[in-house]
């Protein structure tokens, strides 16, 4: 009967030697996957255009400038940064300055409802000879004399996603919320029979444009639906606010459909989550949070305005102008209605940052001057 073959025992010394190259060859790895993607990011930023866009009243493609002919100066004044929407939006503007060779001066009003810290925003960046500004406001109204001023000294401006009461400005690169609205109508007609649905709706800050027209698109929707409707008041957008909403007006008879806005929906997700009645949460718009829920099936669906794209052609639209180059004055992207079947398939770069972004605020820079 053969004896089993001995198996050598390597020693500390080869162990250590082959650890040092498992280590060396798992950083090569990594390395290369980190090299791999920065391509595929600077491939994606590249090429995110042409994009099918309804500009003018027309669904055409928009195509972006390939380059710009001077450093321009541009401000952006955003709502704020706490909402992750936001992010995504800032990344946009901020790879479309950087391909296009312009100076930003990134801003935030911190809440929603502080008019009167965008109003300051502005005004500096007047000061700071801004030739243009891209303006997502925090009130419908409140900046419409800033604005008609800016446009008389000559000083582009662009409206992002928001919008305003006046539309006055160079060009509206502006969300379709009424359809973003109706599209989350939809997610509940399919369960409209002959029973009453009870829907809860959480809109978001007071004074904003976006948050009436979503709500219309939302109620003419469900207008031959027999609901029992539910509205929460106006808030801020930031967790506690939101998390308030939905506490008292899901505590003591749980809706079969909620439909809020992007904080709102992450706590009605998880408050519900709690429940034994199962409620379907649905968010009018996207953000990188909302998607995660959607991928771990606590939240039926979120509708999406591409908000990436708005702040990308947005910012083009406004070096246009200031090479006087033509433009469209109107522009609204088609809405998306990404559920737990679909967001496998779904162009995340369309509404969220890449992993590792993070936002820098920082005023316009009065040292960089263009021609």
């Amino acid at each position: 009967m053969r004896s089993p073959s001995r198996v050598p025992i390597p020693s500390d010394r080869a162990l250590a030697l082959l650890s040092h190259l498992l280590r060396g060859l798992k950083m090569i790895g990594r390395s290369v996957l980190l090299l791999l993607f920065a391509v595929t990011l600077t491939a994606r930023s590249a090429d995110w255009f042409p994009v099918q866009a309804v500009q003018d009243g027309v669904l055409t493609a928009y195509r972006s400038l390939p380059t710009a002919s001077r450093q321009w100066r541009v401000c952006a004044l955003l709502p704020n940064v706490s909402d992750k929407f936001w992010w995504g939006i800032a990344w946009g503007i901020d790879e479309e300055a950087s391909r296009l060779g312009a100076v930003v001066g990134m801003y935030e009003a911190g809440n929603d409802a502080d008019g009167g810290q965008q109003r300051r925003q502005f005004k500096e960046c007047m000061q700071r000879h801004a030739q243009a500004i891209v303006l997502a406001a925090v009130d419908a109204q409140g900046l419409n004399d800033l604005v008609a001023d800016a446009m008389r000294r000559g000083v582009v401006v662009v409206d992002l996603l928001n919008g305003r009461t006046r539309h006055d400005a160079t060009a509206e690169i502006v969300s379709n919320t009424f359809g973003l609205g109706a599209a989350a109508g939809a997610y509940v007609r399919r369960r409209c029979r002959d029973v009453r649905l009870k829907v809860a709706w959480i809109p978001g800050p007071a004074g904003a444009v976006w948050t009436e027209q979503a709500r219309a698109g939302l109620r003419q929707s469900l207008d031959k639906c027999p609901v029992a409707w539910r509205e929460a008041p106006h808030a801020a957008l930031d967790t506690s606010s939101q998390m308030l909403l939905v506490r008292s007006l899901l505590a003591d008879d749980p809706p079969d459909f909620v439909v809020a806005n992007a904080p709102a929906a992450l706590a009605a997700a998880r408050y519900v989550g709690q429940s034994k009645r199962p409620v379907e949460v649905i968010s009018y718009y996207p953000n990188e949070m909302v998607l995660q829920a959607l991928r771990a099936g606590e939240i039926t669906a979120v509708i999406s305005n591409a908000p990436v794209l708005h702040a990308r052609i947005a910012f083009d639209v406004a070096i246009k102008a200031l090479e006087g180059q033509r433009h469209p004055r109107v522009v609204r992207l088609p809405v998306e209605a990404v559920d737990r079947d679909s967001i496998g398939k779904f162009a995340t770069g369309k509404v969220v940052a890449p992993p590792g972004f993070r936002v820098r605020l920082r005023p316009l820079d009065q040292q960089a001057r263009a021609d």
